[in-house]
Formats: structure tokens, C-alpha cells, sequence
């Protein structure tokens, strides 16, 4: 299915296609599944070429530099948000050298599923569908504060995820 996609649209990556795609699959056929995945890259590819990129609900097939500055937005905003409150989470982080860019990666390229229960993973995609990438953002930052206490126990940059 994502393979005729991508040959289809000519597509070099899509970073969460093949997740939405399997909790889709929990719930419909692989043909209904694979009309959504399709719908989901056409508006995708007609919103960058109206150059309407203010109206993309969804981003699911950027180029792999589109995606580097999508993860060090997300970073940035991140750490904007904490600028004026506590900022020992990223104190933390610094101290023992890792770079919080690494976690916000997982949580997009896997969709959550590392960080989240199955049922929360499955109520997040249906998010992401209604709403789109700013679905994105504010799971990912919810998912950091979730596991900020565990964060901290944590001492080694390679265990970290």
C-alpha cells in the first residue's frame, strides 16, 4: 500500500505515513485505509503547489531538510515556551549531554508509539487526522512533560530513549 504511494506521488519520505496507516488498519479495510493515506499526500502535494502552505493541515511527505527544520522549530519553540519558567529539564539535559532534538525525532518519525500506550497512540492519530501538525506539537510537548520526572533520573545521554 505505502509502496504504491510512493510510487505514485514519487515520494522520497513520509515520516509518519506508515503509522497512520497501521492504526488505520485496526479499525477499517485495506482499501478504505489506503483511500485515506492517498487523500492525506494529494492535499498534502496541491497545498505546496497552490503555494497555500498556511492552510496544510497535514505534512506528511517533506523532504528530509523540510523535516530537520520542522524537529529544530518545534526545539526552539520549546525552549521559548520554557525560557521565562523553571528550566531544570533542560539544565538536566545539558549536564549530561543530550540533545534534545534526538527525542523530539522519535516522537515524529515513530508517531508517539515509543512514548505512548497503544490506546493513547490510537486516540493521538485520530487527533493528528482532525487536526493536523498542530496535533504534533502539542503531544510531543506533553510527552516531555509526562516523562520529565524520569528524565531526571537519567544520567547517561544513551539511555535517554
Amino acid at each position: 500500500m505505502l509502496a504504491y504511494l510512493f510510487k505514485k506521488y514519487n515520494l522520497q519520505s513520509a515520516y509518519c505515513l506508515q503509522h497512520i496507516g497501521m492504526i488505520l488498519l485496526i479499525f477499517m479495510m485495506p482499501a478504505e485505509v489506503y483511500c485515506i493515506l492517498d487523500t492525506i499526500v494529494q492535499r498534502t502535494i496541491d497545498t505546496f503547489q497552490e503555494k497555500k502552505q498556511d492552510d496544510l493541515q497535514w505534512h506528511v511527505c517533506m523532504s528530509k531538510q523540510q523535516y530537520v527544520m520542522q524537529v529544530s522549530m518545534f526545539v526552539k519553540i520549546y525552549l521559548a515556551s520554557t525560557f521565562l519558567k523553571r528550566r531544570s529539564l533542560l539544565t538536566h539535559v545539558h549536564n549530561i549531554h543530550f540533545d534534545l532534538t534526538v527525542l523530539v525525532d522519535n516522537c515524529m518519525r515513530f508517531f508517539m508509539s515509543d512514548f505512548l500506550p497503544l490506546q493513547s497512540v490510537i486516540e493521538f492519530t485520530f487527533v493528528f487526522m482532525a487536526e493536523g501538525v498542530q496535533a504534533l506539537y502539542r503531544y510531543i510537548y506533553a510527552v516531555v512533560k509526562l516523562h520529565k520526572a524520569h528524565m531526571f533520573t537519567l544520567s547517561n545521554p544513551k539511555t535517554f530513549l
